[in-house]
């Protein structure tokens, strides 16, 4: 009788592992996702913040262009 107690006790505690190890992994890949989402956000303002410079730039110089024919 005492050994089938420790049998399920066992199976118990390696089924809780198991549990833990996998909730940790979900969390790992969570973690992951949201770093990867982050990057891209950054990346995304990056390219914006470097095309409204860019379009600046260009209507700065037909403004000057203008001007100058003016």
């Amino acid at each position: 009788m005492v050994p089938f107690v420790h049998g399920i006790i066992l199976i118990i505690l390696i089924l809780l592992l198991l549990l833990l190890l996998l909730i940790i992994i979900i969390i790992i890949i969570i973690i992951i996702i949201i770093i990867i989402i982050i990057i891209i956000i950054i990346i995304i303002i990056i390219i914006i913040i470097i095309i409204i410079i860019i379009i600046i730039i260009i209507i700065i110089i037909i403004i000057t262009i203008i001007k100058d024919t003016i």
